[in-house]
């Protein structure tokens, strides 16, 4: 593994995990190119949780995927500018390095945790607001609890919603992102916990019922039992509030999101 961090200002960096490549091994040619996810931790936009963070990483990097963390600005800080410009920021460094760093850029999959999941929404649907277009599009979204309000971060000197293409949710003045879908959203995996006390489930149903709405390939799984922050929920993520015992199925889903993503990207 190669290791190194991208900085973009005082409050944001990319943390880059990346696959050696051997053009030949003791069973032949392997992959020179990899696929590649861009994570997102959540911390409700108050600080970057640190089990969605390296251990996201280090897992998914063992299931054959070059990994990048993106901390990005959290507290007072933290706009909806902000947010938006760094994540297509994270985005276009990756894609730009795609050659040097052996990644496939047509192969970049955005996971978001919680408020991370905010962060994996703005990308599959602000992309087409920027002057890159096109290039900064996810090639599939990865939305875990994903919390698709975005009260927390917008400031009264941003846009109007109906300048970002976003109408109000009805009855409410925050932003509800799930209104940007549009027949230009990559395909999502997601994921939710049922008895999540933190993001109400009905944000992933929403997602999901708006990915219909347009026919975009997704692939939703709600678990029983659990509450908020499953993360990958394995020995590097394991806590005296999640015993491993009580909630183990749902450390499967990170073999099932590989899987969906290896078929999606077609390795």
């Amino acid at each position: 593994m190669i290791y190194k961090r991208i900085t973009f200002s005082d409050t944001a960096y990319l943390d880059c995990y990346l696959h050696e490549t051997y053009q030949w091994d003791i069973v032949g040619k392997v992959n020179k190119c990899h696929p590649a996810i861009l994570i997102c931790p959540g911390g409700g936009f108050n600080d970057i949780s640190c089990s969605e963070a390296e251990p996201v990483a280090l897992t998914f990097l063992g299931q054959g995927f070059s990994c990048f963390v993106l901390t990005y600005t959290t507290g007072d800080a933290c706009s909806w500018n902000t947010a938006t410009t760094e994540m297509m920021w994270a985005i276009k460094t990756v894609r730009d390095n795609a050659k040097e760093w052996n990644i496939n850029p047509d192969a970049l999959a955005v996971m978001g945790f919680s408020a991370g999941g905010t962060m994996g929404a703005i990308a599959a649907t602000q992309w087409k607001n920027t002057e890159e277009g096109e290039y900064l599009r996810p090639n599939a979204c990865v939305l875990a609890y994903g919390d698709y309000d975005l009260a927390p971060i917008v400031r009264e000197d941003t846009p109007t919603p109906e300048e970002l293409g976003m109408p109000r949710t009805e009855g409410k003045p925050e932003y509800y992102i799930v209104n940007a879908i549009d027949k230009n959203t990559p395909p999502c995996f997601i994921w939710h916990t049922r008895r999540d006390t933190a993001v109400p489930t009905w944000h992933s149903i929403d997602f999901a019922y708006r990915l219909d709405d347009f026919d975009i390939d997704y692939e939703f799984h709600l678990w029983d039992f659990c509450d908020h922050g499953m993360t990958v929920f394995n020995r590097n993520t394991d806590s005296d509030n999640y015993d491993s015992r009580t909630h183990r199925n749902v450390g499967k889903w990170v073999e099932m999101c590989s899987l969906w993503l290896m078929n999606r990207f077609g390795y």
